[in-house]
């Protein structure tokens, strides 16, 4: 196992952040019933305090490396997809979408 560098901590943290900066805004609203998708769907809407415990939780989790196991396997998702810097931006976008709802599910 290669050694933890300062450069290695400062990418997750940089990668952790932003995976949380896209993701938690928008689960918190689809959680505590902001766009009212919960009563459509014959849901109750989450209780602001339980949403914030869970994005915490979510965010302790991240930190302490799930970020990275989430990094590792979108890497080697874009590896199998052949998917370089300079690949179209519609077909990254597609790929990625892909392994976050593979994810989800």
């Amino acid at each position: 196992m290669a050694p933890i560098t300062k450069e290695k901590i400062r990418k997750h943290v940089v990668n952790s952040t932003g995976l949380l900066a896209e993701s938690i805004p928008v689960l918190a609203a689809f959680d505590t019933g902001m766009f009212g998708l919960a009563e459509s769907f014959g849901l109750e809407r989450v209780p602001n305090d339980v949403s914030a415990n869970a994005k915490l939780f979510a965010t302790g989790l991240t930190y302490a490396g799930m970020g990275y196991a989430f990094m590792a396997g979108r890497n080697l998702m874009r590896r199998v997809a052949r998917i370089k810097e300079k690949t179209n931006e519609f077909l990254q976008w597609g790929v990625d979408a892909l392994y976050c709802g593979a994810l989800i599910l």
